[in-house]
């Protein structure tokens, strides 16, 4: 057990006195979700544009490292992966120090405001990046604590309360008294599309949210389509983990759904254009997004293939598409269609609708995920991309030459698990360690050994062939490739 920090001639190696677990902000406006481990090794998570529905939307970085002997300096790599836009590698040093309110080294302001308020303003120790000894282009420079990370699961009652739809009332009502009835949140549901739509209204109309929540047109706006499971994908959804568990991510009966599930096999999906609190009074007031909307950006907005739709949806032909802009530049587009009969990952709500007969709802939609077919690679492919994992996790993988860097999330948005994995890859066998990061229920460490299954940097398929240290997760299937819209043509699995 660590020990309370002190100052004093005697005492012993700060290493051993002080536990960096914990939630820090740091001057490039992101927050870092930091464990140190008995062996006082040090992992975090870094999230850029953390307050908003999907953070980490501009950089997610992961970071491997030690504090040294004498207990003040932390040496280690770090390693962007593909959840935000940017994708670079290096190594990090930094101090140890301590520091009081004269003597505090003032933060650079960070791109989205000042850093947040520290709940205790007269904590003294710091983190500070030493210059001659980081290489990657590392943004930040000084970390300090903060608060709790600010996980939203247990929200989920209270955010379908307070979003506001046109006429003055909200998705559930008081008392689940409106449109929907809510079951489950952060639900992963893969099928088929298959009638997919836009409501007429909206193709030309005033897209602003005052006239939304006014109603002054005469949709609500939402994007909707149908996901079709088979038998095969029914019975793969009732064997995830934990999903017919009648357990807190449950806020009604698991029956009812399963029943559902298995009589109709049909989710209603939608994705709506706003998810904001502010009503009619206040829509022109700074926006309380609650939920992802598709007329929303970055973070805030609903998630296409890691990319946000920002708007940008149109009907060609009968068939929705999204024109998604990825992070090379203005002169990149990547072009999505929800074509009837492509495969889906879909993320969001379960919820049914009392005003279509209790129909069986994902309502609202959070993110899309389109697998890619593998026959079509963009150049320099290698396992650089996202991944499923039989955890029901969204792994973000970045290949640095030999190295495999991840960042693993549980379908809540990392409550249950967020883990970060450092590995080298040798031909088709992957070694390394990881490590839960601090916010998440789990809290464990320990090694992993995976196989490629013979194709190595073109694999699409991951195994487990040892693990330690409680791990779920034993095999992971690429979803799609780290720049996919730049494949010979996109094509759905």
């Amino acid at each position: 057990m660590r020990h309370a920090f002190r100052i004093g001639c005697s005492s012993p190696p700060l290493a051993a006195m002080v536990d960096l677990t914990g939630v820090w902000t740091a001057d490039d406006g992101a927050v870092y979700r930091l464990r140190q481990l008995s062996d006082n090794s040090v992992w975090w998570v870094g999230l850029s544009d953390w307050t908003q529905f999907h953070p980490g939307s501009r950089f997610t970085n992961v970071f491997r490292g030690s504090v040294d002997d004498a207990g003040t300096k932390i040496e280690g790599d770090w390693a962007d992966v593909p959840r935000g836009t940017i994708l670079q590698h290096g190594h990090l040093s930094m101090d140890i120090v301590t520091t009081d309110a004269r003597t505090r080294v003032p933060a650079a302001q960070p791109p989205n405001g000042p850093l947040p308020p520290s709940p205790h303003p007269t904590h003294t120790i710091e983190l500070r990046k030493r210059l001659d000894d980081t290489t990657g282009g590392f943004g930040a420079s000084v970390w300090r604590r903060a608060i709790t990370f600010p996980l939203g699961r247990d929200r989920f009652v209270f955010r379908l309360r307070h979003v506001q739809v046109p006429g003055g009332s909200t998705l559930s009502g008081g008392l689940f008294g409106g449109k929907l009835t809510p079951y489950r949140d952060f639900a992963v549901v893969a099928g088929q599309v298959g009638t997919a739509g836009i409501d007429p209204g909206w193709r030309s109309a005033n897209r602003a949210y005052c006239a939304f929540v006014r109603g002054q047109d005469p949709s609500d706006g939402d994007i909707t389509f149908d996901l079709v499971l088979d038998l095969p994908a029914q019975d793969a959804l009732l064997h995830q983990p934990g999903f017919t568990d009648q357990s807190s991510r449950w806020v009604g009966p698991v029956a009812t759904i399963v029943d559902k599930i298995q009589t109709i096999g049909i989710f209603h999906s939608e994705i709506v254009m706003y998810g904001r609190a502010n009503d009619e009074d206040h829509c022109d007031r700074p926006p309380d997004i609650l939920l992802p909307g598709w007329n929303e950006t970055g973070g805030n907005s609903v998630l296409v293939n890691n990319l946000p739709i920002s708007g940008n949806k149109l009907l060609i032909d009968g068939v929705v598409t999204f024109t998604l802009f990825p992070p090379g530049g203005p002169d990149e587009q990547a072009i999505v269609q929800l074509a009837p009969g492509r495969a889906v990952r879909v993320t969001g709500a379960i919820c049914t609708d009392n005003q279509h007969d209790d129909r069986l709802e994902i309502h609202p939609v959070y993110a899309i995920d389109v697998p890619q077919d593998f026959a079509h690679r963009p150049p320099g492919t290698d396992l650089t991309g996202v991944w499923h994992g039989n955890d029901v996790g969204t792994y973000f993988v970045h290949q640095t030459d030999s190295e495999i860097w991840w960042l693993g999330l549980s379908e809540d948005q990392g409550f249950s698990f967020a883990n970060t994995f450092r590995g080298a890859i040798d031909a088709s066998t992957i070694k390394g360690e990881w490590a839960d990061v601090h916010g998440a229920l789990a809290q464990s460490a320990g090694t992993l050994e995976l196989i490629t299954g013979g194709g190595g940097a073109l694999s699409t398929t991951l195994r487990a062939t040892d693990r330690t240290g409680g791990f779920g997760g034993t095999v992971w299937t690429k979803m799609y490739d780290r720049e996919w819209w730049k494949a010979i043509d996109f094509h759905p699995a």
